[in-house]
């Protein structure tokens, strides 16, 4: 427990290192000086200067001005100089430089004598209260108990009301602001330091634990001991979400149940997300995305030339045509990603994780781990122990309980659309904008089995399967035919065979028999028809580095004469290997690769 005290004015609540520093703001602090007259009566009165203000000598009657400088008197009870001279004609370089040292030494003397006075005042009139000569500890307990803030509100400022087009609550106004104004106690800093390293190398969360029992341990005397709060990993994210009011980042659990089983759902509510990246270090100016980089209220242009980033779409158009009819209102997309992740060395324990960020920054903020947050979890519903083998479902059965928890992690999303926007203020470019954001979910990021869950399709691409793509209807047999009719797949078509329960007709698009979670009306995805059949996009790695580059490799290969059933190495790949290595080595020289 530290023993440092957390000293603040009474009057403007200016926090202070020492009794003495609280002293001297009020002392020398106008506003806060006049509050405490009343207590500090005669202790802080202003003595008579010991000189005169100056005198412009080429003004008119200066000399008469220039009378009451010759003839003013030092005020003895103010400074007291250790030597006056008589004759000041006589007065040598020396002696002059002493008499001004003494001066200052005076003016020095009488501050520290008016400060004294303040400082017996503040002990003994009881200007400063009890909680605040506490321990730091204590008295930040005291404060976050009592929803206090260290808040600063000088006596000229004022508040302007002003009108926002959807209400804030006051709490929402007050999250992710510390209640302490950046008072840090030691064991706060040595915390802080600590996190933030185990972070960034990556370490297991019982490391936060290790390292605070060898701290304690490797100190004999046990002064610097961390306290109670800082001990363990999750009291000291406990206490930092209690300063600095995150609370409602926290997760909440939802069990769903089917066949007899349950399964926890760990879900996020999408506002507070949002809300978290919207006031996070990324949002500056150098970071945003808008169609006019200019203006951030400015509509996209009805045509685009060059496709871009997001906002050059023909969906982000169309969805701001629609849903952006107030001045003040910005589009801001929602790209979300998922994508299942192995949390043991042989992958059968997985988890899907469901990440969003904002489409209001560019794809080099978006690349950044800090730009997302986490709308939910999917847990694993194909692992399964030897005791719960009478609980297996079916593919059919898991792709439905699949779809159940997506809808259960986009239900905040929906929420948040129903109110309308969510306000937002920010400086952009010298301006200020309070604009109201419309949100909507443009796109979701993943590799093509994801993207085949979430568009209820047949994950097997066998020649049996009538069809391969979830984008369009071009037949398994016809893959091979660049200038098949294709069309898109449409939802309300799959919708529709759901409804009416045609299994031969879902059969005969290759799709599932299930209620989709991104089928759901209320769920805005903007102006695009095709549904989430057309917000999957492939992604480089999947379709480039794992797929065409892959293919085009095989395809060499058998052109050279490889046989791809072969089990043994090929000779052919050894000799290309062989060719590759001399090659290699001829040009390992600069001056022969150019």
């Amino acid at each position: 427990m530290s023993d440092q005290p957390i000293l603040y004015c009474p009057h403007c609540n200016h926090v202070c290192k020492s009794l003495r520093g609280l002293s001297q703001h009020i002392n020398h602090r106008p506003a806060c000086r006049a509050k405490a007259l009343p207590f500090l009566d005669g202790v802080n009165t202003q003595r008579t200067p010991f000189h005169q203000s100056f005198v412009q000598l080429d003004e008119p009657h200066a000399d008469e001005a220039m009378e009451p400088l010759w003839q003013q008197t030092a005020d003895v009870n103010a400074f007291e100089p250790e030597a006056q001279c008589d004759e000041a004609a006589n007065i040598s370089f020396h002696e002059q430089r002493r008499l001004d040292e003494a001066t200052l030494r005076s003016v020095y003397m009488h501050q520290n004598h008016v400060d004294d006075g303040v400082f017996t005042h503040l002990s003994d009139d009881c200007l400063v209260d009890a909680c605040t000569m506490l321990d730091t500890e204590d008295r930040q307990d005291i404060m976050l108990d009592m929803d206090e803030s260290f808040a600063y509100h000088d006596d000229e400022c004022h508040t302007i009301p002003t009108s926002n087009l959807v209400d804030v609550d006051d709490d929402d106004a007050l999250q992710f602001t510390d209640r302490l104004r950046g008072q840090h106690t030691a064991e706060e800093i040595m915390s802080l330091q600590l996190l933030k390293l185990l972070r960034a190398i990556g370490a297991p969360n019982y490391a936060y634990r290790a390292v605070m029992d060898i701290f304690s341990e490797a100190v004999a005397a046990k002064v610097v001991s961390p306290g109670s709060n800082f001990r363990q990993r999750e009291t000291a994210i406990e206490h930092f979400a209690n300063r600095f009011c995150l609370q409602k980042l926290y997760p909440t659990t939802l069990t769903k149940h089917m066949n007899g089983r349950s399964y926890p759902v760990v879900l996020h509510d999408a506002e507070v997300m949002i809300n978290s990246l919207l006031k996070s270090a990324l949002m500056v100016e150098e970071n945003m995305l808008f169609p006019d980089m200019d203006d951030p209220l400015s509509p996209p242009p009805p045509m685009v030339e060059t496709i871009g980033d997001v906002d050059t779409g023909h969906v982000y158009r169309s969805t701001y045509r629609e849903l952006c009819t107030q001045p003040k209102d910005v589009l801001c997309p929602l790209i979300m990603y998922l994508d299942r992740i192995c949390i043991d060395q042989h992958g059968r324990c997985s988890l899907e994780p469901g990440y969003a960020t904002l489409g209001i920054w560019n794809r080099p903020t978006r690349n950044k781990a800090e730009a997302w947050r986490p709308l939910g979890y999917i847990p694993n519903l194909y692992l399964l122990s030897k005791n719960e083998n009478k609980f297996r479902m079916n593919s059919v059965t898991k792709l439905r309980m699949y779809h159940e928890i997506l809808d259960a992690i986009l239900e905040s999303v929906v929420r948040l659309q129903s109110k309308g926007g969510l306000p937002f203020s920010f400086d952009y470019k010298g301006k200020h904008y309070d604009v109201n954001l419309k949100v909507f979910l443009m796109v979701i990021i993943g590799d093509t089995e994801g993207h085949d869950k979430l568009c209820g399709r047949y994950n097997s691409r066998a020649l049996q399967v009538k069809r391969v793509c979830r984008h369009c209807n071009i037949p398994t047999m016809d893959c091979d035919n660049a200038f098949y009719p294709w069309q898109h797949v449409m939802p309300d078509a799959v919708h529709a065979l759901v409804v009416a329960k045609d299994v031969d007709g879902l059969k005969a698009i290759s799709q599932h028999d299930l209620k989709n979670a991104f089928y759901n009306p209320k769920l805005d995805i903007g102006g695009n028809p095709r549904g989430i059949h057309g917000m999957t996009p492939c992604e480089p790695l999947h379709l480039v580095d794992l797929g065409l580059f892959k293919y085009a490799l095989e395809g060499f290969y058998i052109c050279l004469g490889m046989n791809l059933k072969s089990k043994g190495p090929s000779k052919i790949l050894m000799e290309l290997d062989s060719m590759a290595r001399r090659v290699g080595r001829l040009m390992s020289h600069q001056r022969i690769r150019g």
